[in-house]
C-alpha cells in the first residue's frame, strides 16, 4: 500500500519530459563570413576562367574545323594543341598518299616501259645469233626494226663500193661516216639537253606557282575565287590556263605573280596585304645629327645682253644691209 502511494507521489512531482526541436544553422553567404581558400604556400588561390575552346585549324592551306567526334576531348589548352597537331598531321598524310601514289605509278609505267624494251632488244638480238648466214633471220630482223628493204639494198651496194674503192677513197668514206655520226650525236645531246632545260622551266614553274599561292598577298584572294567558282583550285586552273594562253598566243611567259595579279584585278578580288607600304623619309630626317647643311646650289648671274638673238639675221635685200650697218655704228 505505501510503495503506490510512494509512486504516485513521485509520478505527480516530477515534469513532464519536453522533446527539444534542433537549433537550424543558418549560412552566411556575406563576405565577412566566407574565407578565402589558401594554397599550400600561404598565398590565397586565385579562381582561373573557365577555358573556351577554339575549334578551327588550318591545315593545307585551308582553313578547317574539328569534328564533333573530338571536341569532347579538348579540356585545356594543351589538349587542344595536341589535337590540332594531330589532324593537322593526319590531313598531310592524304596530301603525302596522293604524292607516293603518283610517283609508284610513274615508277610502275616506267618499268613497264623498260622490261618491255629489254624483252625487244633479246629478241632482235636473237635473230642474229646463229653461227652461219642461213642461221640468222635477217629478213625478221629487219622487218621487225621497219627498215624499208630499199635502204637495205643501198646500203649493200654503198658497202660494195667501199670494197672495191682505193685506200685514199675508203679513207674519205670513214671520214665522211665519222663527221655523220658525230653530228647524229651531236643532235642527240642538243635534244636531251633541250628536254632537259624544259623540264627545269617546267619544276621552276611549279615552284613560283606554290610560292604565289602561299604569299598572303594572294591566298585571300584565291579562297575567296574558288568560292564564288564553288570548287577547290580554282584559282590554280585559272591561273595556269592563263599562263598557257600567254605562251601559245604571245609567246611569252609572265610570271606566276603577275598572272595572279591580273586575276584578281579582272575578278575584282582585293586579296590582303600584309606588308605595309614603305613610307618615303624625309630629306630632314635622313640627315644625320650633328652633319653639317648641305651647301647651297650655286645661282648663274643673269647677265644682262643686248637684247638681240645670237643667231644672225639673214640678210633678203638691200635695205637689210643698210639697217645693219646702221646698227653696228649706233652701238660702237
Amino acid at each position: 500500500m505505501s510503495e503506490s502511494i510512494e509512486a504516485t507521489v513521485t509520478s505527480e512531482n516530477s515534469a513532464p519530459e519536453v522533446e527539444s526541436s534542433p537549433t537550424p544553422t543558418v549560412e552566411s553567404n556575406s563576405p565577412e563570413n566566407s574565407a578565402p581558400e589558401i594554397g599550400e604556400d600561404g598565398k590565397p588561390v586565385v579562381a582561373t576562367p573557365a577555358f573556351i575552346p577554339n575549334f578551327k585549324y588550318r591545315s593545307n592551306n585551308a582553313e578547317r574545323e574539328i569534328d564533333e567526334m573530338f571536341r569532347p576531348l579538348i579540356k585545356d589548352a594543351d589538349t587542344e594543341k595536341k589535337i590540332k597537331d594531330l589532324l593537322t598531321k593526319y590531313d598531310g598524310f592524304d596530301s603525302i598518299k596522293a604524292h607516293k601514289e603518283a610517283i609508284q605509278s610513274r615508277y610502275d609505267k616506267i618499268n613497264s616501259d623498260h622490261s618491255r624494251l629489254a624483252n625487244t632488244v633479246n629478241t632482235l638480238d636473237g635473230y642474229i645469233q646463229g653461227k652461219t648466214f642461213e642461221d640468222k633471220d635477217y629478213k625478221t630482223f629487219f622487218d621487225s626494226l621497219k627498215i624499208p628493204e630499199e635502204d637495205i639494198l643501198r646500203y649493200a651496194y654503198e658497202r660494195l663500193k667501199y670494197q672495191e674503192a682505193s685506200p685514199e677513197q675508203r679513207s674519205m668514206i670513214d671520214r665522211q661516216y665519222q663527221m655523220r655520226s658525230q653530228n647524229y650525236s651531236l643532235s642527240h645531246q642538243v635534244r636531251e639537253q633541250s628536254q632537259m632545260v624544259a623540264n627545269l622551266a617546267s619544276q621552276q614553274a611549279e615552284a613560283d606557282l606554290g610560292m604565289v599561292l602561299q604569299n598572303p598577298e594572294i591566298t585571300s584572294a584565291r579562297t575567296e575565287y574558288d568560292q564564288r567558282m564553288g570548287r577547290e583550285g580554282a584559282f590554280q586552273k585559272a591561273l595556269i590556263d592563263r599562263g598557257a594562253y600567254y605562251e601559245k598566243v604571245e609567246n611569252r611567259s609572265p610570271s606566276a605573280l603577275e598572272l595572279a595579279r591580273e586575276i584578281m584585278q579582272v575578278a575584282g578580288l582585293t586579296g590582303r596585304q600584309n606588308i605595309p607600304a614603305a613610307q618615303t623619309p624625309n630629306a630632314s630626317s635622313m640627315q644625320p645629327a650633328g652633319a653639317a647643311s648641305p651647301a647651297p646650289k650655286p645661282v648663274i648671274t643673269n647677265v644682262v645682253g643686248r637684247g638681240t638673238s645670237p643667231v644672225q639675221k639673214q640678210m633678203n635685200s638691200v635695205e637689210d644691209l643698210i639697217k645693219h650697218r646702221k646698227q653696228l655704228l649706233n652701238e660702237e
